[in-house]
């Protein structure tokens, strides 16, 4: 099974497994910051996977939920520090003090060094394998190569949300009743955190589908037999 699976994974042709880069390195000219949330397909690499061009199938316009969130100085010394794949674990003891430039973000919990519920924060996809397990924030994830985080519709890919799927939020800034504090943006990152991905979702249904079929086929041999 183990070779079957690292066999998949080298194939970017072979849809069984699905690597991070065989899902998003189409994306990777995303840059860090970039405000604009639509782009021309012109200005977005061609498909690089068998993965890549099932999620393209019956695509909008243009390609959309593509803003990259700015991240902190501290943020990115630490990502430098992180190898591919990596997590916090792999700090060195030098980058784990709360404020490494002097710039103040977040919650200070007093003791001057990271906190767990920071932890989560610092991991970084691995190219050629599957993703970390993601969750509603834009940090939960960083890219494999350049010290950025992900995208929506780079997390929706990895989440195995085709292009076509719009994610989407009332503009107006503030409180809104029903809206996690955080606004807009953060409301797209929760809807992709907190979905059952769509592949995942049609796997269930058709082994149920096939479960009940073979009941179904059962219980009529039975009944003909009676």
């Amino acid at each position: 099974m183990s070779m079957r699976l690292a066999e998949a994974l080298a194939d970017p042709n072979n849809l069984t497994a699905v690597t991070a880069a065989q899902a998003i390195s189409d994306l990777a000219g995303l840059a860090v910051g970039n405000r604009r949330d639509a782009m021309d397909w012109d200005e977005i690499a061609e498909p690089q996977s068998a993965y890549q061009r099932m999620m393209r199938v019956d695509a909008r316009a243009s390609m959309h939920n593509v803003q990259v969130p700015r991240i902190n100085a501290d943020t990115a010394m630490r990502l430098k520090g992180i190898p591919q794949g990596g997590n916090h674990r792999d700090l060195q003891e030098e980058l784990l003090g709360r404020y490494l430039t002097g710039q103040r973000w977040g919650q200070d919990n007093g003791s001057g060094r990271l906190s767990r519920k920071h932890f989560y924060a610092y991991r970084r996809l691995h190219p050629d394998l599957w993703a970390w397990t993601l969750n509603t924030k834009a940090d939960c994830v960083y890219y494999y190569e350049t010290a950025r985080a992900l995208s929506v519709r780079e997390l929706a890919r990895l989440q195995s949300f085709p292009d076509r799927f719009l994610f989407t939020a009332d503009p107006r800034r503030g409180a809104l009743e029903g809206r996690h504090d955080g606004g807009p943006a953060h409301s797209r990152y929760r809807q992709v955190g907190n979905a059952v991905p769509p592949l995942l979702a049609k796997s269930v249904a058709q082994k149920l589908l096939n479960a009940f079929n073979t009941v179904s086929e059962a219980e009529g041999i039975r009944a003909e037999a009676g």
